[in-house]
């Protein structure tokens, strides 16, 4: 049902990925982003093999506005605009982390 409201009526921003953690037989991925001022934080599923390298990165993600803090995340998607990261939320001190 979430995935579902996430490809069909999902929002399309910027997402920092922020950790990742693995366990026995599984993995999350975790991003950082901004909804009307307010930010969030959510896993983005899971990562090609050696991506825990990237964090601190700007991927492009899309959102549930229906289910806060769900997402899916792009990984083969980074942006390296800073204009568009500041756009989506971000400061320029995020920038710098």
């Amino acid at each position: 049902m979430i995935k579902e409201d996430i490809e069909k009526t999902g929002k399309i921003t910027v997402g920092k990925y922020i950790y990742q953690d693995k366990w026995a037989k599984g993995e999350a991925n975790y991003f950082t982003f901004y909804i009307d001022g307010k930010k969030f934080k959510g896993n983005g599923g899971r990562s090609p093999k050696g991506f825990s390298k990237n964090i601190g990165k700007f991927y492009k993600i899309r959102y549930s506005e229906k289910y806060k803090g769900r997402l899916t995340a792009f990984f083969n998607e980074e942006v390296t605009d800073t204009i568009n990261i500041l756009k989506s939320g971000f400061t320029k001190e995020d920038l710098k982390k």
